[in-house]
């Protein structure tokens, strides 16, 4: 009997160092671990960073020997050389640069919420200790797969995965970390394809200069300015986003049977809805939604939403009486605020009566002549969508006509 639980114990043994070779098998290094810090002083291509935090203040060496366990975004050499260059300063005067400096790049490459290998970080939105500006939120970072390669927020690669430290992983990456904004979230997130081939359709939309990437270079890539030592993308606004599913958006084609691609959808109309989903000035975050409450306006005129909290979440009621259930919250690029919809919002339209020849709102003013619009048409029944101007407010609004008899002003 005791040699068979002798044998019992002996496999159990067996399968868990198995186990943990498995967990294992993605790490890079030996079996004895330095720290993050030990780590990076003892790689060539790592200097300049271990440079970094000894040049930087607040106790950030003793964060980065001690603190775990972490996730850190490791730029190498060729990295912040290029960082350098782009402020004028040479590698050589690296102990030049501010603490305000150095304390940005340190927080934003670092993840202290657990220590993930590039397997366990894909797919997923990551906190970093970098606070957003003027917020209490920490930016969070999106890593995927980019050409084949591990990439951070689209655009930073991943070119030396997983090295254990006693306190952590480290990842190695090609260039440090830019500021993210809208841009980065839609190109990047599978959950927001649609919505991208929409905007990517479109270019002219006028909410995308606002929201999204206000100036670009004549290669159609974002226009970047260097400012405190950091790329910035040229007047990228603070707003928050609420972007339909994938799915929702299938439901918005499948909701009419006209319909059968975005391009069939007239484009007024399809960047009246977009705009809807955009509010402007503020980055309302979850924690900020009260019940009952209205958003400030979104880039369609003067239309707010209303949000309502309950036990089972929160909802957006738009002004046609559409209610959108907020499925994801709080998705925090360093510019802006993001949440995922479940259905598309609608945009106000102004209610028209046929008379005679003539489309009349409820306070009997005269919109437009169809006959103008239409020429001689008889007798027809049809659908159209026009864009008229609202003289009281000065704003476009989408006006759709459903199934109403059209007549020419020689009709009998």
């Amino acid at each position: 009997m005791k040699a068979i639980l002798k044998i019992v114990c002996f496999t159990l043994i067996l399968l868990l160092v198995s186990c943990n070779e498995d967990d294992d098998s993605a790490l890079n290094g030996g079996d004895n671990f330095e720290t993050i810090l030990g780590t990076a002083q003892e790689n060539p291509d790592l200097t300049l960073f271990s440079e970094m935090i000894r040049l930087s203040t607040g106790g950030t060496q003793d964060f980065f020997k001690s603190n775990g366990p972490l996730t850190v975004f490791v730029p190498n050499n060729t990295a912040i050389e290029t960082f350098l260059e782009q402020i004028n300063v040479d590698k050589d005067s690296i102990t030049t640069l501010s603490a305000g400096v150095l304390e940005r790049i340190l927080s934003e490459i670092t993840i202290n919420t657990g220590e993930f290998t590039v397997d366990q970080l894909l797919g997923d939105y990551h906190e970093t200790l970098r606070i957003k500006p003027n917020s209490t939120e920490n930016v969070e970072v999106f890593v995927s797969i980019v050409d084949g390669v591990p990439s951070i927020n689209g655009e930073v690669k991943i070119v030396e995965p997983n090295i254990r430290a006693s306190n952590g992983i480290i990842h190695v990456i090609d260039r440090l970390l830019p500021i993210s904004n809208f841009f980065n979230v839609i190109e990047n997130d599978p959950r927001f394809s649609t919505f991208n081939q929409i905007l990517r359709a479109n270019p002219s939309f006028k909410f995308l200069e606002e929201f999204l990437i206000f100036d670009l270079n004549e290669d159609g890539t974002p226009k970047i300015e260097m400012r405190n030592g950091r790329e910035v993308l040229v007047r990228n606004q603070t707003s928050t986003l609420f972007i339909p599913s994938n799915e929702a958006f299938q439901a918005l084609l499948d909701g009419n049977p006209n319909w059968n691609s975005f391009e069939d959808i007239n484009k007024d109309l399809l960047e009246k809805i977009l705009g809807l989903h955009f509010i402007r000035g503020n980055e309302l975050v979850s924690s900020e939604f009260t019940n009952g409450s209205e958003t400030r306006r979104t880039f369609n005129s003067e239309e707010r939403l209303l949000v309502n909290v309950s036990s089972g979440g929160a909802t957006l009621t738009d002004n046609t009486g559409g209610i959108s259930t907020i499925i994801n919250t709080d998705i925090n690029p360093e510019a802006g605020v993001v949440h995922i919809v479940d259905r598309v919002l609608q945009p106000q339209v102004l209610p028209l009566a046929l008379n005679g020849n003539i489309l009349e709102d409820q306070s009997g003013k005269i919109i437009i002549p169809v006959s103008e619009i239409l020429g001689s048409v008889s007798g027809t029944e049809a659908d159209f969508q026009l864009l008229v101007t609202n003289a009281e407010t000065g704003f476009d609004e989408i006006v759709p006509i459903t199934s109403v008899a059209i007549f020419s002003e020689d009709a009998s």
